[in-house]
């Protein structure tokens, strides 16, 4: 984009006239780099002189003592007092105005500068044999070549690798601040969220089962052997679904389904759920209740989707994506409720600002943390 075009969409910016393309234009521009944004950042600040600038230049000191002195001759003291006292306080109102329009928008562009961290795609890999390496770029794919339901033109842009005899423990960690994708060798796809980890066995027995520490998303493939996740003492049994588990440690077990049907076990209960249904356990208590699955699985699309949720639980996630800690100044701010769609693309500046202007908390920086305070 030439310079000319970038402070043509600078100056609708100011003006407020810029069309739906034309604001996505320049958040495209912005995002495309760190100079970029700082650029903007001095645009606002130089905009700023300007205007003071040319309300300076616009003051013509001495035509307008003449004036004021013509008036006085013919005006009585007090009404020129009053009319000067009014003058005065529709200036201040004024200036109060501007310098708080403007220092808002200094402060929403300090959250994106204070706060850059960005959640990455990586995991590392953990095998039986002692082999440790870390994955970055592309879908990882185990492949069996006896297993005929898994054909390489499927994942023809996923990397390979090939499945040894004998059984073989794998290990899948996500840290904090990651996420990562992967397909098993029966062709199940499982998307594990930050600060997870996932445990199975190859070749599979007369069960298909993993262990897993943190959420993950589970599209099973359609196999006779029934597919078993084991979390946080729970047992989620399928034969072919699309649902997701979350078992942080510290947080309730949850299991949301999208397609199809799962068993969940928890403890010496059993309990069948259907398509937007979602078990929610804490100990051996459990509730089930009709939610959107969308919601849930929201993450796995590079979302955020939050509906009335407690800000407690919106730190949880943003702590895992974004790795960083937050804090409270206060009590009670965690029940504080939001609702909102957010990138998880963008900084943790930018789902800062977003929570920041619809809800009554700010967000400030402590340290190489977050500090949440009531407005």
């Amino acid at each position: 984009m030439d310079e000319k075009r970038i402070y043509t969409l600078f100056l609708k910016y100011k003006a407020g006239r810029l069309s739906a393309s034309e604001q996505e234009e320049l958040k495209a521009w912005l995002d495309a780099s760190a100079d970029h944004r700082e650029q903007f950042v001095s645009f606002l600040r130089l905009y700023k002189c300007g205007m003071q600038y040319r309300m300076l230049d616009r003051l013509d000191a001495e035509s307008a003592w003449r004036r004021v002195a013509r008036r006085y001759k013919r005006v009585p003291m007090w009404r020129c007092w009053l009319r000067w006292g009014v003058a005065a306080v529709l200036l201040g109102c004024c200036w109060l105005g501007y310098t708080y329009y403007y220092s808002s928008a200094e402060a929403d562009a300090g959250l994106a500068e204070l706060f850059p961290n960005h959640g990455t795609r990586q995991a590392l890999f953990v095998s039986s044999d002692g082999q440790v390496w870390s994955q970055t770029d592309s879908v990882f794919t185990w492949l069996d070549p006896s297993e005929l339901s898994v054909q390489p033109s499927e994942y023809q842009w996923h990397k390979y690798t090939s499945i040894p005899h004998g059984k073989r423990t794998n290990e899948v960690h996500v840290p904090r601040g990651g996420e990562y994708s992967l397909v098993l060798a029966d062709g199940t796809k499982v998307w594990l969220n930050a600060c997870s980890t996932l445990r199975f066995s190859y070749p599979f027995d007369s069960l298909r089962v993993v262990n897993l520490e943190g959420e993950a998303y589970f599209e099973v493939a359609h196999n006779v052997k029934p597919f078993e996740v084991h979390a946080d003492g729970g047992v989620v049994r399928v034969l072919g679904t699309k649902f997701d588990v979350r078992a942080y440690a510290g947080q309730p077990f949850r299991v949301t389904l999208a397609e199809g049907s799962v068993q969940v076990k928890n403890g010496d209960r059993e309990c069948l759920l259907r398509p937007d249904e979602q078990l929610t356990a804490v100990m051996d208590d459990y509730e089930v209740r009709e939610t959107d699955a969308g919601l849930a699985t929201a993450w796995t699309r590079g979302v955020f989707e939050f509906d009335n949720a407690p800000l407690g639980e919106i730190v949880c996630q943003l702590e895992r994506w974004y790795d960083v800690d937050m804090s409270y100044a206060s009590e009670g701010l965690e029940a504080i409720r939001f609702t909102g769609t957010i990138l998880r693309k963008e900084s943790l500046g930018y789902a800062l600002e977003m929570i920041q202007k619809v809800s009554d908390v700010r967000f400030s920086k402590r340290g190489d943390g977050v500090l949440i305070e009531r407005k």
